[in-house]
C-alpha cells in the first residue's frame, strides 16, 4: 500500500492506494500516528484508490479512531468503494466512523 499525506484546509488527508492488510499495518502506524500531534482538528482517510482492506487494516482504523477520541481529534473516511462500504456496514462500523461522500468532503474541507 502506498500512503501519501496532503494538507486540506485545517486537516491532514491520508491517501491510501492499494491493499490495506496485515503487512501494511506498521507503515500505516508510522505514517499516521505522528499526525495526531501535528493536526488541530481532523484527519481524513481518503480510500478512493484503496481496493481491499482486511481485518488488520480495519483494526488499525478502529485503533486510530480510539486515539483520536482521546486527543479530541476527528477521523473522517471518504471515497469508500462499494466493497469497503459493504464491509463496514456488515460489521456495523459506519455507526462509529464519520463517513463522508465526495461531495460532503468537498463542502466541509474546501
Amino acid at each position: 500500500m502506498q500512503i501519501t499525506i496532503t494538507q486540506k484546509k485545517d486537516a491532514k488527508v491520508v491517501n491510501l492506494v492499494g491493499s490495506f492488510t496485515i503487512t501494511e499495518v506498521q507503515s500505516f502506524k508510522e505514517a499516521v500516528l505522528p499526525l495526531m500531534k501535528e493536526i488541530e482538528k481532523s484527519i481524513i482517510i481518503n480510500m478512493q484508490e484503496l481496493n481491499f482492506i482486511d481485518s488488520s487494516g480495519i483494526g488499525q482504523l478502529v485503533s486510530l479512531l480510539n486515539v483520536s477520541k482521546e486527543k479530541n481529534k476527528r477521523i473522517f473516511l471518504v471515497n469508500l468503494n462499494s466493497y469497503i462500504t459493504s464491509l463496514f456496514r456488515t460489521v456495523k462500523l459506519e455507526k462509529f466512523f464519520d463517513i463522508l461522500t465526495p461531495l460532503d468532503f468537498e463542502m466541509k474541507f474546501r
